[in-house]
């Protein structure tokens, strides 16, 4: 696991507050496609490991 994880180490860590996250229409409907692409990029890395 260790060797598996060492060749992540130079990625940057994204942390998102709760707080952080507007669920108003404007900006669900304006960034939807931003964060699917996110989760989607970090499903597939976390499935790697």
């Amino acid at each position: 696991m260790a060797e598996k994880l060492k060749k992540h180490a130079s990625k940057l860590i994204l942390g998102i507050r709760g707080e952080d996250i507007k669920f108003d229409p404007q900006n669900i409907d304006v960034y939807k496609d931003n964060k699917m692409h996110f989760f989607d990029c970090e499903i597939e890395e976390l499935i790697e490991l």
